[in-house]
């Protein structure tokens, strides 16, 4: 029992409680109708702390800086602005340990805010409550530093209810949202331990 737990041991040092990352990666819009955002470059920033080995809890910043096309009504071609999107996201995440030393996967839930900006004159920004799930790979390069991979689905929610009833099954309670723009990323960075 001795060996297999120092297999699953990681360099990470336990007694450093913050970890910070910065990643760089890939934001896909999905399939939206006009007008629509275009695929861009993301920058995220993350702060953690370590309750245990295996949980942590985590503010995210994550943005995109993209353009937005219209249609035009003319015929004439699209129409482009730059459009930025933030997402400011507080999150649960769980590590797994594995058989191999200094690798980590880990899961997450996330909640928070979205803001969208179209940079275009007469245009207002506009901010949503926010969802997402993100999961990824962290492989220790020694007690304070490591790289980090991860994928992310996250979306401004557009609409949130919450439902009571009875029947002859008893009563029920149910919460439910939904969004018209669910989008994807990709990213890699460096991970340290404070």
């Amino acid at each position: 029992m001795n060996i297999r737990c120092n297999a699953q041991g990681v360099t990470l040092d336990a007694n450093k409680k913050i970890e910070a990352s910065v990643l760089g990666g890939w934001f896909f819009t999905g399939n939206n109708s006009y007008p629509k955002i275009k695929n861009a470059p993301l920058y995220s920033l993350s702060a953690a702390y370590c309750k245990n080995p295996q949980l942590m809890y985590e503010l995210n910043i994550n943005s995109c800086f993209s353009k937005m096309l219209y249609n035009s009504s003319q015929g004439n071609g699209d129409t482009s602005v730059r459009y930025t999107q933030t997402y400011i996201m507080l999150g649960i995440v769980r590590m797994f340990k594995t058989e191999i030393p200094n690798f980590m996967p880990y899961m997450s839930a996330n909640i928070g805010v979205s803001s969208m900006s179209v940079h275009a004159p007469g245009a207002v920004s506009q901010m949503k409550l926010a969802a997402g799930v993100l999961g990824g790979i962290k492989v220790a390069l020694n007690k304070r530093l490591g790289l980090k991979f991860q994928v992310r689905v996250q979306a401004p929610l557009n609409g949130l209810g919450l439902s009571v009833g009875i029947s002859t099954g008893g009563p029920g309670v149910g919460i439910g949202s939904y969004s018209s723009a669910v989008q994807f990323d990709v990213s890699t960075g460096l991970f340290f331990r404070l």
